[in-house]
């Protein structure tokens, strides 16, 4: 007896073991007693996340915080985004204690599960609960669990009034051909100046009271436009590349100057850089069974044996850098081939 197997859409098959990712994060350093303020962006919505220190600390957006708590987690979005994958950490008033580094941990969407076994909560809203209640029920033990989670390290830098430090937001920023990019260079204080350069030429400069843009035209032939920035709520230091292209890749230096003192003044700099890296997407994915290639044809059609584990290996053609695609362990059903 044998089972048939359909593939309507192979490109579909291969999908359905994506995972949420971390695409960005943001660090931050400031002044001892001021706020800091960390994020980690998810590659879909987020159900909840957590915060951990190295030293122990965890914090979790499912946690109700009031006004007296110094620290707050929370899940939402950015701009006009109306998916809700973004997690914040906010530190109101940072001590050295908060130092060092961190990791947030996103929670995705889980597949639908039966928790009618399971103790109920008296909520009125069953579906916003039910992420609380699926990750509640593993750590009791109980029903089945998800493990649609990301983890991305961050770090918190803490230091005195007088000092000048910096921290790039991403230490390394991937960026789809053509896209465009923020690299997001944060201070503790207020600066004066920032000069952002690739290799050894200095791109762009803008001063630190700006409140335009300073752009010029880079990229070679194909071109794109660089524009140096800077924030002040959290101050920053950024660099918008409006296009990704090659000849952009690479590593970025941002050097940044602060006066400070009266009587006698004085310059502090200081300087960090950011690795960019191009990224292209597969041309094709496709699916492999049996040493037999599945394209997504519309009468391709896989015959096994009811019963038997069959293992389909999911082929990415191109993308740079490479790209890992898990395959599929499936147990096949089906009626008997007629």
């Amino acid at each position: 007896m044998m089972a048939r197997l359909v593939l309507l859409l192979v490109p579909t098959l291969c999908q359905a073991v994506t995972r949420i990712e971390v695409v960005k994060s943001w660090s931050a350093v400031v002044t001892e007693g001021t706020a800091a303020k960390l994020a980690c962006k998810g590659s879909s919505a987020i159900e909840s996340c957590v915060w951990r220190q190295a030293r122990g600390l965890e914090l979790s957006s499912e946690t109700i915080y009031s006004r007296r708590d110094n620290e707050e987690v929370s899940v939402g979005s950015t701009g006009r985004s109306r998916v809700d994958n973004m997690c914040f950490l906010t530190i109101k008033a940072a001590t050295r204690e908060y130092a060092g580094d961190w990791e947030c941990e996103l929670h995705g969407e889980c597949a639908e599960e039966d928790f009618s076994a399971l103790p109920t909560d008296n909520f009125n809203d069953e579906n916003h609960f039910a992420g609380r209640r699926r990750r509640q029920a593993k750590r009791r033990g109980e029903g089945p669990g998800c493990e649609n989670l990301a983890v991305q390290r961050v770090a918190v830098k803490v230091v005195r009034e007088d000092e000048l430090s910096l921290l790039p937001a991403q230490d390394t920023y991937h960026a789809n051909l053509d896209s465009t990019v923020v690299l997001t260079i944060r201070t503790n204080e207020p600066f004066d100046r920032c000069l952002v350069s690739q290799g050894r030429d200095t791109k762009v400069e803008v001063s630190g009271s700006a409140r335009r843009e300073e752009c010029i035209n880079a990229g070679g032939r194909r071109g794109t436009r660089l524009c140096a920035s800077v924030t002040q709520g959290v101050p920053s230091c950024l660099l918008t590349i409006d296009s990704m292209v090659a000849d952009v890749a690479g590593r970025w230096s941002f050097e940044i100057e602060r006066e400070v003192g009266q009587t006698r003044p004085r310059t502090l700099k200081q300087s960090v850089s950011v690795e960019l890296v191009l990224v292209e997407l597969p041309s094709q994915l496709y699916l492999k069974y049996d040493g037999v290639e599945y394209r997504g044809g519309r009468d391709e059609v896989i015959v096994a044996k009811a019963g038997d584990q069959a293992v389909f290996q999911c082929i990415a053609e191109g993308g740079v850098p490479r790209p890992q695609v898990s395959g599929l362990n499936q147990t096949l059903t089906g009626m008997p081939a007629g």
